[in-house]
């Protein structure tokens, strides 16, 4: 494996060290992520890289105040660092702070203009502040500097898919499945797509893919417990959404609501009605959740 930013080096106890946080790190488990980086840097506290790694962990857990502090703590290291850059990008879009989120990314690319991670973070941005064209236009800028990862392609698929360019849309669905791997969100979101459209057993079909690869992820048992609900596969789709309950979003309640009413399942329904009162507010967007960056980049 690859350490962060393409350093190699021989096996030692820190390295090791460092080997099980990135590992932490792209298997989602930033906590543990967290608590490796912060040992590691105890022995090596310069290390920009790892420090900025460390502020994207953070991120992900939404400890936004300390992920920035690591970001300035680099920055007063090395003002030049511009990986930094688009961690304090990644931090103001958190916030919908867009017009700052922009100028870190603008920044991080004038430091260095083929970053596929800072283009990359920076359609996401545009994307989330609704501004579909430029989002396409950094992906397709990241794209073009070779990256292949499919979350680039999954980003651009949803890009168009906002603008109603649905064909074109398509197209960069099949790359991201293609290039998912063991990757859900290429999978769930182009499973939404297809449902959307109408092709609902295609739809299915990657829900279904989705759901073998994360079967804990709330989004994709909601998603596919209501494609299952539409073809009335009512007994399937309690069992896949009862597995989602947990979560306490509205959304799920709702819908198991509706697969009771029209199974005859009176009592059922309105007991799941009762819990909408004490209810999260969930996102079924494709795009929701945080999609770090590669700890290994290529």
């Amino acid at each position: 494996m690859l350490f962060p930013f393409g350093l190699a080096f021989q096996a030692t106890p820190s390295t090791e060290l460092l080997r099980r946080a990135n590992d932490s790190y792209e298997s989602g488990q930033f906590s543990d992520a967290v608590r490796s980086y912060r040992q590691y840097l105890i022995g090596d506290p310069n290390n920009d890289a790892v420090r900025v790694y460390l502020g994207a962990a953070l991120l992900a857990l939404n400890r936004t105040v300390e992920a920035q502090k690591e970001a300035e703590q680099v920055l007063t290291l090395d003002p030049d660092f511009a990986k930094a850059y688009v961690l304090l990008g990644r931090i103001y879009g958190s916030e919908s702070a867009w017009e700052l989120a922009q100028k870190s990314f603008d920044h991080a690319l004038r430091l260095n203009a083929t970053d596929r991670d800072g283009l990359y973070f920076s359609g996401r941005a545009y994307y989330d502040a609704n501004l579909f064209e430029q989002a396409i236009g950094r992906f397709k800028q990241a794209l073009s500097l070779g990256a292949t990862q499919s979350r680039t392609y999954e980003n651009l698929a949803l890009s168009y898919e906002a603008l109603g360019l649905s064909k074109q849309a398509e197209g960069a669905y099949r790359h991201a499945v293609k290039l998912a791997g063991n990757r859900y969100r290429p999978y769930f979101a182009y499973g939404v797509f297809l449902f959307k459209q109408g092709r609902t057993d295609e739809g299915l079909q990657m829900l279904k893919a989705a759901y073998k690869i994360q079967p804990d992820a709330t989004e994709v048992r909601f998603e596919l417990a209501r494609v299952l609900y539409h073809t009335q596969k009512l007994a399937d789709a309690a069992k896949i959404l009862e597995g989602a309950l947990s979560s306490n979003e509205c959304r799920v309640y709702s819908l198991m609501a509706k697969i009771f009413e029209l199974a005859g399942k009176k009592t059922e329904a309105e007991h799941a009605i009762t819990l909408l009162k004490h209810c999260l507010p969930g996102n079924s967007s494709p795009n929701s959740g945080v999609q770090p960056l590669k700890p290994a980049v290529q």
